[in-house]
């Protein structure tokens, strides 16, 4: 790993989210704008992803449940929580991609 991240949780998919950062910060070298970075991923997840994208996206990354837990929890079936996680990913993948690239 470069620049001392250490991946927290890899998905099915094989992704994890501090490398998901780290791919949008190459060539960013400066605090502002890892700042401004942090800044615009934060506001994205609270205003441009659903409640149950949000909910399964923290549930999964941060507090780091199983998506069959969090189906369990929620009275989902574990594909429409793997479906709310990657369709999260997606939206601030993009959204990063528009402010970065």
């Amino acid at each position: 790993m470069t620049r001392g991240f250490t991946p927290v949780k890899l998905d099915d998919d094989g992704i994890n989210v501090l490398s998901f950062l780290e791919y949008h910060r190459k060539g960013i070298g400066n605090e502002n704008n890892r700042e401004r970075m942090k800044l615009i991923l934060s506001r994205a997840i609270g205003r441009e992803l659903t409640q149950a994208q949000r909910d399964c996206l923290t549930d999964y990354y941060l507090l780091g449940k199983k998506q069959k837990e969090i189906a369990k929890q929620r009275g989902l079936s574990a594909s429409t929580v793997c479906r709310h996680i990657k369709a999260a990913r997606r939206k601030l993948h993009n959204i990063a991609d528009y402010y970065f690239n």
